[in-house]
């Protein structure tokens, strides 16, 4: 998050490293990260951590004054000269866990230990840099922590299984973990999981058995695999407990494979006294191993492969095996991996077969990321995080997400996010909550979301977002500028929401009364779609929005249109409950065509059903089609209202309303047209009017509706209620006595209404 400059300290004359934080980069979670970094270092006085002179600010520049360390990291290092030396290798191990035992028991994690964060001097001495990640153990306050939010991962590479799934709750384990990472790259030029997509790799860090170095490399022996594989043991319980731990066992199997191991000054622990060398004393192991050698050699010279020794070529581009099946869909066995070189009995029982991402249908390749503390044993296709945040940060990283599942109510209001899922992903993005809860996800707009005239809580470019059986909470901010969005699409962009709640909340405090102008959709200018969408795509492929089994409430109307596309609107059963307009006229400002289909949906619009200018008039016609659905406005306000700039007798509608089987409630007046010239005509269309036209054969061409109810039998004796605010209504304040009667409105039996899912939740 920094450049690192060589710099001269011109008071005490000293070559030291500064890193300078950019000026780009000079927000509140980036400043606390980098003071972060110099804090946490300050704390440590350890010749194998780059200690910390000095931070400070210089018109606008933030930077840390570090020693200089001239020499090479451990990922330069490898790629040049290739694996290294078993003792080389565990020469750093030992220092960079002297090390750990310095910083843990100063309370300090240092939670991105990587081979590019350590710094090797010509004299041999391993350094660790780069606190950017650290964190004090003990804390009083966990919003302190650098990655409340979320969102900072660490390396994937690199990261134990715990990190991955919530870095708050590390410990000095989770950097063991790291470091034994980082010594299977340094014996063989490879991270432990190198192949698959982020998910792929986080799921192999929580799941797969720790792999064996010795399938790259024979002169490993099983004593350092031992200690490598407790370093990487998938539960931090059975991991090493503390780094001193490690350093002892090190420092055994160096005395017992006679390393010379570069203590780098240090004063260690001796090894246990060993008894003076005499034939005696030595025949209780010589002549087994003897015997050993005679039988290995024997075994050896019959079945010897072309090459003795596998090593990982210093800089690794290619997958060094061929992944294979685990079964096929034919339930024929998996085809054995095979190892460079002559791999004719290279085989072994630990050598696990991997799935062939290359070879699996769409369905096998879409992964779920669950959001919320996963104490079940998730299958091979699922990995855990802590926050949604983390969940969609992970959508560049990884094209084979298809599934994030909310398992829990969020604790505090999640930012609004972009979604930019043509560039991503090639398969629809689904986000759903846990089957047999409906999790709440509360999203707020960020101040630099306010910046903005129009601001859009979430936004979607191109490809298919698919929501399920969530509750969303939006809150508004207490103030904005003109207008504001929940859901704002491109052109190629498609949503299907189902089994859902939407609720638009005004501010904690904030009055009822503040004046909003709210859309639910909105498609967006051909200014904000990607720049891989072509002009044709684009009017191809207009927006589609599908709604099914869900609530929208609160003061908002459903759609903005300010592109020059074709809208279409589907909703099969459900609630719209607002005082505004269900269309309003300020939304619909463009040409293109507008469609709204309403299957058993029950809406409450308290200022009417459609509301239609002169600006939001075109050639274009707008259809509206409902059916076995309720509408009930405010009393007496009509259904529809269209202004004309000079009205005349013949003047035309740019609306069609079709359907049948619907109820009207609280208004008699289906069309109202106002005129705007200095005449100010008007006409009304009562359902009566349009009923005796439709039997004499004249009824408008912009009226297609057909049994249509003028009255609605509520079981409620107020509907919409007056005691209850808009957004907290829900299905229970809009039943009918009957509707197996009338099958007008919306069929409870099929829906989750709000109080039922909170209940479910607790």
């Amino acid at each position: 998050m920094g450049a690192v400059f060589q710099a001269t300290d011109t008071k005490l004359g000293r070559t030291v490293a500064v890193k300078v934080l950019s000026q780009q980069r000079t927000d509140p979670d980036s400043l606390r990260r980098f003071t972060n970094e110099a804090q946490s270092a300050a704390r440590l006085d350890h010749p194998n951590i780059a200690r910390v002179y000095y931070v400070g600010e210089d018109r606008g520049w933030h930077f840390i004054v570090f020693e200089y360390i001239n020499g090479v990291n451990i990922r330069d290092l490898v790629e040049h000269k290739g694996p290294l030396p078993l003792d080389e290798a565990w020469s750093y191990v030992l220092q960079l866990t002297d090390a750990l035992v310095h910083a843990s028991e100063r309370d300090v994690i240092h939670r991105d230990i990587k081979p590019s964060n350590i710094l090797v001097t010509s004299g041999g001495t391993a350094k660790l840099v780069d606190m950017g990640l650290a964190r004090l153990h003990h804390v009083e306050n966990d919003d302190s922590d650098v990655t409340a939010s979320g969102v900072t991962l660490g390396t994937f590479d690199y990261i134990s299984p715990e990190q991955a799934r919530d870095p708050r709750g590390t410990d000095v384990r989770s950097d063991i973990y790291s470091l034994g990472c980082t010594l299977y790259y340094m014996l063989t030029g490879l991270a432990p999981y190198p192949t698959g997509t982020v998910l792929q790799k986080l799921l192999s860090h929580s799941s797969d058995p720790p792999p064996n170095p010795q399938v790259y490399r024979n002169d490993l022996d099983d004593g350092t695999i031992k200690i490598l594989h407790k370093m990487l043991a998938k539960r931090p319980e059975t991991r090493y407990q503390k780094p001193s731990d490690i350093i002892q066992d090190i420092l055994q199997l160096a005395s017992q494979l006679g390393l010379q191991i570069n203590r780098s000054g240090r004063q260690w622990t001796a090894p246990r006294l060993r008894r003076g060398f005499t034939l005696v004393n030595q025949l209780v192991w010589v002549t087994p191993l003897l015997l050993f050698l005679t039988v290995v050699y024997a075994i050896s010279a019959l079945t010897s492969p072309t090459h003795d020794l596998v090593i990982a070529q210093p800089t690794y581009n290619n997958t060094p095996f061929d992944i294979p099946l685990l079964n096929n869909q034919e339930g024929e066995a998996a085809p054995q991996f095979e190892l460079e070189g002559d791999t004719s009995q290279q085989e072994t029982s630990e050598q696990l077969p991997r799935p062939n991402v290359a070879n699996m249908t769409e369905v096998d390749r879409t992964q779920t990321i669950v959001v919320g503390d996963a104490t079940d044993t998730l299958p091979d296709t699922m990995v855990a995080v802590d926050s949604f945040e983390r969940a969609i940060s992970l959508l560049p990283e990884d094209s084979s997400i298809g599934v994030i599942e909310i398992w829990e109510d969020s604790s505090a209001p999640i930012n609004s996010f972009k979604l930019a899922l043509t560039d991503v992903l090639a398969h629809p993005l689904t986000i759903r909550g846990r089957k047999g809860t409906t999790p709440k996800l509360s999203i707020a707009l960020t101040p630099s979301d306010l910046e903005s005239n129009a601001p859009a809580f979430i936004q979607l470019f191109g490809g298919e977002l698919v929501i399920d059986n969530l509750a969303i909470e939006f809150i508004l901010p207490s103030q904005f500028r003109q207008q504001c969005t929940l859901f704002r699409l491109d052109p190629l962009a498609t949503i299907s929401i189902t089994n859902a709640q939407l609720t638009t909340k005004p501010p904690l405090g904030a009055n009822d009364l503040i004046p909003v102008n709210v859309s639910v959709f909105e498609s967006v200018i051909p200014g904000l779609v990607s720049e891989s969408v072509t002009e044709q795509e684009e009017l191809e492929r207009p927006p589609t929005i599908d709604l099914a089994n869900t609530l929208i409430r609160g003061k908002v109307s459903l759609l903005r249109k300010t592109q020059d596309v074709d809208v279409s609107i589907q909703w099969d059963n459900g609630l719209f409950a607002s005082t505004e307009w269900l269309l309003a006229p300020d939304h619909l400002q463009s040409p293109g065509k507008v469609s709204v289909g309403l299957n058993h949906v029950t809406v409450f619009a308290g200022s009417g059903l459609i509301h239609l200018t002169p600006q939001s008039q075109n050639s274009d016609i707008l259809h509206f089609d409902a059916n076995d659905s309720i509408v009930l406005t405010e009393p007496g306000s009509p259904l529809v209202v269209v202004n004309q700039e000079s009205m005349t007798v013949d003047s035309t509608v740019p609306l069609v309303l079709g359907g049948q089987n619907i109820a009207v409630h609280n208004t008699v007046v289906i069309l109202e047209l106002l005129g705007n010239d200095a005449v100010g005509m008007e006409r009304q269309y009562t359902l009566t009017d349009l009923s005796a036209l439709s039997q004499n054969g004249n009824r408008p061409p912009w009226f297609s509706l057909r049994d249509v109810t003028p009255d609605v039998a509520w079981s409620n004796p107020q509907v919409p209620p007056v005691d209850i605010l808009i957004y907290e209504m829900d299905y229970t304040d809009f039943l009918i006595e009957s509707f197996l009667d009338t099958q007008h409105g919306f069929d409870i039996t099929s829906l989750t209404t709000p109080n039922s899912a909170q209940e479910t939740n607790e």
